[in-house]
């Protein structure tokens, strides 16, 4: 289980128990109130959950998991949505961020 959020670029990432990483961007805020849309949903290795994400020009996402190991992944820098990350390194969709594009 995990939460982040992206102080300036409006993102979250959360991770769930079934080890799914989410990416969501505020699609609008209006009295207080905000809503998030999904833009990306990739499965972390090792079913691990997120500790740490530098959401400044490197976009690493640290992952730990229950056997003590620790993953890195990379947030893609795009511009389709402004100033923020909106996808993780080569993942789209439901494929996720296989054990290749993971650095230990």
């Amino acid at each position: 289980w995990g939460l982040c959020c992206d102080p300036v670029g409006n993102k979250v990432l959360s991770c769930d128990g079934s080890g799914m990483i989410l990416l969501w961007a505020v699609a609008w805020e209006q009295e207080g109130q905000a809503a998030l849309e999904l833009v990306s949903r990739n499965q972390a290795p090792g079913g691990a959950a997120i500790f740490s994400v530098d959401w400044s020009a490197s976009g690493l996402i640290a992952l730990g998991a229950a056997d003590n190991s620790v993953s890195l992944l990379q947030l893609e820098k795009t511009s389709s949505r402004g100033d923020g990350f909106d996808n993780f390194d080569g993942g789209e969709g439901e494929e996720g961020a296989e054990e290749g594009r993971a650095r230990r």
